[in-house]
């Protein structure tokens, strides 16, 4: 149903923190998404797929593209809010 923000794993096991930060905004939108369609079991694909693209639009904007501009500016401090909740 919806496409992912992050390219196929690449072939080291070693991600980068903007990978690693982008696998773990797919792991939340999704989870996010399923939690939406057993809430709202009216919700169509369509819906749903719209709410997966504006979402993801919001994690590029907010907080992949500033990652991947200053990686060591943000990364430290999101992965320790991850940390924390």
């Amino acid at each position: 149903m919806a496409t992912p923000i992050c390219a196929a794993p690449p072939a080291t096991p070693r991600l980068s923190a903007v990978d690693a930060l982008c696998r773990r905004c797919d792991v939340v939108i999704s989870g996010e998404l399923a939690r939406l369609a057993r809430r709202s079991p009216t919700l169509g694909d369509r819906e749903l797929e719209l709410v997966s693209t504006s979402l993801r639009q919001v994690v590029e904007r907010l907080l992949l593209d500033p990652a991947r501009e200053r990686p060591s500016d943000h990364l430290a401090t999101l992965f320790d809010l991850e940390e924390t909740t």
